[in-house]
């Protein structure tokens, strides 16, 4: 197996993982961002916009 190859892998599989922490830690805070945001009247229309 090419060198390259594995460590690409290794690599794109490392990289995917942390990526998908990521997204999920920024879509909890997305959330809780938008759930205060909706508290006022301009948080309802922005976040009626979002959707």
């Amino acid at each position: 197996m090419n060198l390259n190859l594995t460590v690409g892998l290794l690599l794109g599989f490392i990289l995917s993982h942390y990526c998908e922490e990521g997204n999920k830690k920024r879509r909890d805070f997305l959330q809780r961002f938008n759930r205060l945001r909706s508290l006022t009247p301009e948080g309802m229309l922005d976040y009626t916009n979002c959707q």
